[in-house]
């Protein structure tokens, strides 16, 4: 009996640990807040992109991009991967703040994984992995973009 016994365990926890390697790679975000300071990008608009890879070759190019990086290579990798990425823009305008975006990915459970890229002028990584939470909040910053998962969606415009 203790054989038995040993032997469900054994096979419950490796059941259950390659289920949590599954579970990392799923993308469950489902909106995206942003709070602009008024002097973020030193007053100036930008772009900040949502972007979800659906290859693995695609998704660590992603993970290893800074911003500018990512900027410099947007239209080779829609070429490229035209049909294994999909992209969320945002127009981010300094001192407009609190406003709600939804966020419907194709498809949750093949994508890679998830990226924030925010094109401010001044250098800077200005990249994030996300998407393991279902709500992101991206506070805007004068030279910096601070990433908050934890707050109410209800106190935000759409």
């Amino acid at each position: 009996m203790c054989k038995l016994q040993s032997y469900v365990v054994f096979i419950t926890t490796c059941v259950l640990l390659s289920g949590c390697d599954t579970l990392e790679k799923h993308v469950y975000i489902r909106n995206v807040a942003f709070e602009v300071d008024h002097d973020a990008n030193r007053g100036s608009a930008f772009v900040c992109n949502i972007t979800i890879p659906y290859s693995e070759d695609l998704n660590q190019r992603l993970k290893n991009m800074d911003a500018q990086s990512y900027f410099t290579q947007l239209e080779e990798l829609k070429r490229t991967y035209k049909d294994s990425i999909e992209i969320f823009t945002y127009d981010i305008i300094p001192g407009k703040n609190k406003t709600s975006k939804k966020i419907e990915p194709r498809s949750r459970f093949k994508a890679k994984g998830a990226y924030i890229f925010a094109k401010y002028s001044s250098p800077g990584r200005y990249s994030e992995t996300i998407g393991l939470y279902p709500k992101l909040l991206v506070h805007m910053r004068q030279d910096r973009m601070e990433l908050d998962y934890d707050f109410k969606l209800s106190d935000w415009k759409k």
